[in-house]
């Protein structure tokens, strides 16, 4: 298992999420956070971390005018920003 895990760590950090999506040392508050989650949301990216945690991105929505696909982002993204602990409303 701690294989598995050291191996999927290296694997991640190689591949390029862009900096919008590693927000694991900056300090953000909950709308920042929210934010800056809906944006990978919305490029498609797989995965986020977030305060030393790697969180799996749902996928973005197709359909839509890009108001509608923002909203649906930002919401997700509101649903994982609530599961995480240590991060202030």
């Amino acid at each position: 298992m701690l294989k598995l895990l050291i191996f999927l760590e290296s694997r991640i950090s190689s591949l390029n999420f862009g900096i919008e999506s590693n927000i694991k040392h900056m300090t953000y508050n909950y709308n920042d956070t929210c934010d800056t989650i809906a944006r990978a949301i919305m490029k498609g990216f797989p995965l986020c971390f977030v305060n030393d945690e790697i969180i799996e991105l749902p996928t973005p929505q197709r359909a839509g005018t890009h108001f509608q696909r923002w909203t649906y982002a930002l919401l997700k993204a509101r649903e994982i920003v609530d599961t995480i602990p240590n991060t202030t409303k």
